[in-house]
């Protein structure tokens, strides 16, 4: 079992993500939720997560200042930023554009699993 922290700004996507991630089918994972990456932060500095599955778009701190920063402090946890706009539309900065690091990968619905940099890591993590 995986401690997973789900950070969005959109509720119903962050209950849907829990009740996923939780369910005994998927490995009945620990899951704690995050509306915005300040309180993502906070709950890093408290509690020690395996993975970081954060949304890109959010107000005030996004997805992708929320993964440099936490890059910053714990470069070994694996993040995950996940949209609903394709990948090649995204203001990607930071460490994102300049680093194809093991531990952080974009996803979104047009872009295939088969095409994830780290497809393979996440999924036998969260397994």
């Amino acid at each position: 079992m995986a401690r997973i922290l789900v950070v969005d700004d959109q509720q119903s996507i962050r209950d849907l993500l829990r009740a996923a991630l939780s369910d005994d089918s998927f490995g009945c994972h620990d899951v704690t939720l995050a509306a915005d990456g300040a309180t993502a932060l906070s709950l890093l500095d408290v509690a020690e997560f395996d993975l970081l599955l954060t949304n890109v778009g959010m107000p005030v701190m996004d997805g992708v200042e929320l993964a440099d920063t936490v890059r910053a402090r714990q470069p070994r946890l694996p993040v995950l930023l996940g949209t609903g706009r394709p990948v090649e539309r995204l203001p990607l900065r930071g460490s994102l554009t300049t680093s194809r690091s093991r531990s952080t990968s974009v996803t979104s619905p047009t872009r295939s699993p088969r095409r994830w940099p780290t497809a393979r890591p996440v999924r036998a993590l969260v397994r």
